[in-house]
């Protein structure tokens, strides 16, 4: 099973329950703590920072995780905050994307060549300060068609980032952020059409590490990334890298987590796909996959007193399912463990759920997620 966690250089209390993070080396006590950061960072210790919450930051060399999307923290007893990899630290990022590739939308179906984004689920951890005026931006990029060298490798590429133009944005101030849970996040706008590779994350507005006045927060990912899939040029002889997940530095580069910072991890950020199709029956319709779960969408949709939400699975998971209302409230979980692999269709009752568009996201242990829409009416 892939565990999730939030990807963070910090060690955890030695002879826990916890699951130790895949490539990362263990460091079991404070006694042991290493000087040098395995990303090629010294002094990870120098990135200690009190914010004045009662959290204290740390950047180390070691992470381990209790289950899927549970936060790791530094404490040795009481959990508190922890400067995180894909989230405000030290090094200056302010940038985390995922890539959802349009080849991913099964067009055995009946032909629908697009899918809308509503907007995405997501899971941040951390503390905020009440009074913080910072902002999280949740971001949509089309990818670009260069090639950009890997530091350190020779004729070694990442093939394509995010364009600098975007195709939509919304600001969120730190308070509105859902903490420690998985929260929603609408666009203003519904952005249709989509018929190209998409990258998801968000950006992180400007801040001084040396002042974060409280605020320390950082982006859920999974133990292990899916990983990139690799084509040699020809011509060339380059080798290029379709990589997942990508970071910016405090210069505006974007790069590798895996391949440049050694720091692997499928981002717990989930865009809310549309799919329509006018000639697709009720029960079948096209499908869009994100690596081991496909999902089929609900029927019948409009639902009255209940709706079928319809997926299939690649290896055998436990599965989650969020609905959640217009107001962002999360009015229904369903879970169904030990799902064998193959399709499987879980009915949500709609009878006791008052007219409207509701969400959903498919969440698997596997670390996979897929999420949608449907409509009750009365």
């Amino acid at each position: 099973m892939k565990k999730l966690i939030l990807l963070l250089g910090a060690a955890m209390l030695s002879g826990s329950a916890f699951a130790q993070v895949q490539n990362e080396f263990s460091i079991p006590s404070t006694a042991q703590l290493s000087n040098t950061d395995d990303a090629g960072f010294s002094n990870p210790h120098d990135a200690q920072k009190t914010t004045g919450l009662t959290d204290t930051l740390y950047f180390a060399n070691s992470g381990q995780t209790g289950g899927p999307y549970s936060a790791a923290f530094y404490d040795l007893t009481t959990p508190v905050d922890s400067g995180r990899f894909f989230g405000m630290n030290k090094f200056g990022y302010k940038g985390f994307a995922q890539l959802y590739r349009f080849s991913s939308i099964d067009r055995t179906m009946p032909v629908d060549t697009t899918y809308n984004v509503l907007g995405v689920y997501a899971l941040f951890a951390g503390t905020v300060s009440s009074t913080s005026t910072k902002t999280a931006t949740i971001t949509l990029w089309k990818r670009d068609a260069v090639k950009y060298p890997i530091t350190g490798r020779s004729k070694f590429y990442v093939y394509g980032v995010p364009q600098s133009s975007t195709v939509a944005t919304k600001s969120f101030s730190f308070p509105k952020l859902t903490l420690n849970a998985i929260g929603r996040y609408f666009f203003t706008t519904p952005i249709t059409g989509i018929n190209y590779d998409l990258y998801a994350g968000y950006t992180l507005s400007s801040y001084s590490y040396t002042s974060l006045g409280g605020d320390t927060i950082g982006l859920a990912t999974s133990e292990n990334t899916n990983g990139g899939t690799y084509t040699l040029e020809s011509g060339t002889g380059d080798t290029l890298v379709s990589t997942n997940t990508l970071i910016q530095n405090s210069a505006g580069k974007w790069m590798s987590s895996g391949f440049e910072l050694n720091r692997s991890g499928d981002l717990v950020l989930f865009p809310i796909i549309k799919l329509s199709c006018a000639s697709c029956t009720s029960s079948t319709g096209i499908s869009y996959t994100q690596n081991n779960l496909t999902m089929f969408g609900s029927y019948p949709n409009p639902a009255v007193n209940g709706t079928n939400i319809r997926f299939a699975l690649k290896h055998n998971a436990d599965v989650t399912i969020y609905v959640t209302d217009i107001q962002g409230k999360q009015v229904k979980t369903i879970k169904n463990d030990g799902l064998s692999i193959g399709e499987h269709v879980i009915n949500i009752v709609t009878s006791d759920m008052a007219a409207g568009n509701y969400t959903y996201l498919i969440l698997t242990s596997n670390g996979d997620g897929v999420a949608s829409e449907f409509t009750v009416v009365k």
